[in-house]
């Protein structure tokens, strides 16, 4: 058996909403995927050259980190 989060910090990504669910509770990272899919249907569309676009991302923070 092991112990979380005293023994291992678990983290996820996308947040999503069996993050909220698990025993215990999962960290992620919430990123802005509406924005994201935007920003590369829009290079598509402009036919832009492959770019950099930095975007934030927010830690949510549960009980498993």
């Amino acid at each position: 058996k092991v112990a979380v989060p005293n023994a291992v910090a678990v983290t996820g990504f996308d947040d999503i909403p069996a993050s909220e669910q698990f025993i215990p509770p999962i960290t992620t990272i919430r990123q802005p995927i509406v924005r994201m899919a935007k920003e590369a249907f829009q290079g598509i569309i402009d036919g832009a050259s492959p770019r950099e676009i930095k975007l934030s991302a927010e830690l949510i923070v549960r009980i498993s980190a």
